[in-house]
């Protein structure tokens, strides 16, 4: 499920909230992500942004190969701030 909601003066907040079911082989229990974000237009060619990534939990496994030929794969809780200028 996606949100965008355009407020005053350039700014805009972005939602997006994911659901992904478990699996039975091999066994991964499900999770829900929430990713938010805060953007501000300062001009045609200019935009700052700051955004959360996977909130709800602190952290959760996306994949796990039981051959043990790939590592498992962790996501984490993640924040970051982005600049955008367009020339």
């Amino acid at each position: 499920m996606r949100s965008h909601l355009a407020l005053a003066r350039g700014l805009a907040w972005d939602t997006s909230a994911y659901f992904v079911g478990s699996l039975s082989d091999p066994a991964e229990p499900s999770y829900r992500r929430l990713d938010t974000g805060l953007s501000w237009e300062l001009g045609e060619r200019i935009a700052l942004s700051l955004v959360g990534q996977n909130l709800p939990r602190g952290r959760h496994e996306e994949f796990f190969d039981t051959t043990e030929t790939v590592d498992a794969t962790l996501i984490k809780r993640s924040a970051y701030a982005k600049v955008e200028w367009e020339f």
